[in-house]
């Protein structure tokens, strides 16, 4: 019964029934052990839920109160014995995120009292968007509200529709980034500029949905015809093509002799989720012992190891951060190389490095083990 609440309970948060989501989770851990001896107070998953499913309801609703609900629930996770490497280590990058949150809402009562601000960092600038997408309205029922970068006075410029797929979710945008990769994608006349509004039908095996994209003041929402009306790998799949419309109208960076070349998205990432599948039949350990020898990152769940080693095989390993040794992460993986990577390494003085490049500007190394990984995939 506790897996089905859970279940149905991120069925609600796709469809965007955040209460309704909350309302099942509580149910489960309000519960007590059952006969076959499974307590849910000891259940992992079920804490990183709540945790999650709290802070989407706090960056909706602007509570304070709720940022503090999830905040516990992810120490709490901590606190479970035996651990589990995979959750603790997600429960920790939610901590970090929130405490720097606090920080950065800190130090912006403080700016707004009078005092110099220096120019932001590049870390300073995510947390403000970041900032910007919590203070948003609740998305009406039938739409996909989706967060927009403000305009300015000469029009935006930079791709929204990578922002606008972070409040969808995660499930739906990877779907959507495979139905965008497969070509099932195609543009249609709106009828009305393409600034304010735009058509799109996407093709699944032989079924097409209509899905509206409408750009407001704040933000862009999403409607599709098909069951879910919005939320869904469709609207995904759409916000992909107005992604990589958007990129193409940007001016292209001068490409170094030590960078890698920007790839088409399409066959490179057609090619990076073809091996990053293959990949996940191996195990954890076999995932490291690669990313290890290569000397890359080695936290996360196995689909995080597995996505990073594809990318590395493919694209070539990447080198430390120039600024101060630590590792790069790309800001959207399933982008990779065509994404933003930058440093969160903290320094001794416990800031952060800052350090950020364009795919095109990281240095890559040869891959040892590439030849072998690569074997079998096509393209």
């Amino acid at each position: 019964r506790c897996s089905a609440l859970l279940n149905r309970a991120h069925c609600y948060v796709g469809m965007g029934k955040l209460e309704a989501a909350l309302a099942d989770i509580e149910t489960i851990t309000q519960g007590g052990p059952t006969e076959d001896g499974f307590d849910p107070k000891q259940w992992h998953k079920v804490w990183m839920s709540r945790g999650g499913i709290r802070r989407k309801l706090a960056q909706l609703q602007g509570s304070e109160e709720l940022y503090a609900q999830s905040k516990a629930d992810y120490e709490y996770v901590l606190s479970i014995r035996p651990l589990n490497e995979s959750y603790v280590t997600k429960a920790r990058r939610c901590l970090q995120q929130l405490a720097a949150r606090e920080s950065e809402r800190g130090r912006s009562g403080r700016d707004s009292e009078g005092k110099a601000q220096a120019s932001p960092s590049p870390k300073r600038r995510r947390l403000d968007a970041s900032r910007s997408r919590s203070r948003s309205p609740v998305p009406a029922p039938s739409t996909a509200a989706v967060e927009m970068a403000p305009e300015t006075g000469r029009g935006p410029k930079l791709p929204l529709g990578s922002k606008a797929l972070q409040a969808l979710p995660e499930d739906a945008v990877a779907a959507g980034r495979r139905l965008f990769w497969d070509g099932a994608v195609s543009s249609r006349p709106s009828g009305a500029p393409a600034t304010s509004e735009r058509r799109y039908e996407v093709s699944v095996q032989g079924v097409t949905e209509v899905v509206q994209l409408h750009a407001t003041e704040s933000s862009w929402s999403g409607s599709c015809s098909c069951r879910l009306s919005s939320h869904c790998k469709h609207v995904a799949a759409a916000l992909c093509a107005l992604e990589q419309e958007e990129k193409t109208e940007l001016p292209a960076e001068p490409l170094p002799s030590s960078g890698v070349a920007m790839q088409a998205p399409a066959a490179c990432g057609f090619r990076l989720e073809q091996l990053a599948r293959q990949l996940e039949r191996k195990t954890n350990d076999e995932l490291k012992n690669y990313l290890r020898l290569n000397q890359q990152l080695l936290s996360g769940a196995k689909a995080e190891l597995a996505q990073r080693l594809a990318e590395n095989a493919i694209f070539g390993a990447l080198a430390p951060c120039p600024r101060c040794g630590g590792h790069l992460h790309p800001e959207e993986p399933l982008l990779a190389p065509n994404t933003t990577y930058f440093c969160k390494r903290q320094l001794r003085d416990r800031e952060a490095c800052g350090y950020e490049a364009s795919g095109a500007l990281v240095e890559r190394r040869p891959f040892l083990g590439a030849e072998e990984l690569l074997k079998g995939i096509r393209g």
